[in-house]
């Protein structure tokens, strides 16, 4: 039985970034403890060789999506009643340096790391208040405490999330609700993806 028994069985999760490695490892895990996955990745191929992989009745839906706006946010759970947890692993790491001609990698690399950080925070965050509580975990990298000189724009956006969700956890949320855990990780491997 793996770390995850405890917050994946019967639960419904979403899953950023599912069909790549780490994803990948999480959706095995998650589907083994027994939780109802939306998987959601913005590679359309990658996404269905998943979802070839794993079979269309072990429990998961795919949904394509880049998580760059609210609305397309929304669409992703659209008729969905109840979320436990979104497990943001999606994300970018482009080389980069300070000049000028970096500036639309900086951009791409704010907006896929930390900008969807907020959209998923905003847009879930009500729906994961029915869950009691519900889950919005987050994955940084030790690259945003050391940094990386050919990775601005990726060090900076993970520390980016580092802050979020340390902030997180002081939003204030409409009526009388259980406000959702924020919870994140310097990711190391498969292995850390215990939830508290």
């Amino acid at each position: 039985m793996s770390r995850l028994n405890r917050m994946a069985s019967q639960k419904t999760i979403l899953v950023t970034g599912a069909a790549g490695g780490i994803g990948r490892a999480f959706v095995e895990l998650a589907l083994v403890d027994g939780a109802r996955l939306i998987l959601v990745d913005r590679d359309a191929a990658a996404l269905s060789r998943l979802e070839n992989e794993i079979g269309k009745t072990a429990g998961a839906s795919c949904v394509v999506s880049d998580l760059a706006s609210f609305e397309a946010c929304r669409k992703i759970t659209h008729g969905v009643e109840r979320l436990d947890a979104v497990v943001h692993l999606a994300g970018v790491y482009i080389d980069d340096d300070a000049s000028e001609e970096f500036k639309d990698v900086w951009d791409t690399t704010i907006a896929a790391n930390l900008t969807a950080v907020f959209n998923l925070t905003s847009v879930f965050a009500p729906l994961l208040c029915k869950a009691a509580p519900g889950r919005l975990i987050f994955t940084s990298s030790v690259a945003f405490r050391r940094g990386s000189r050919d990775h601005l724009a990726y060090s900076a956006s993970k520390g980016g999330v580092v802050g979020l969700t340390r902030a997180g956890g002081d939003l204030a949320f409409p009526g009388d609700v259980e406000r959702p855990e924020f919870s994140g990780f310097s990711f190391g491997g498969v292995d850390d993806l215990l939830i508290r």
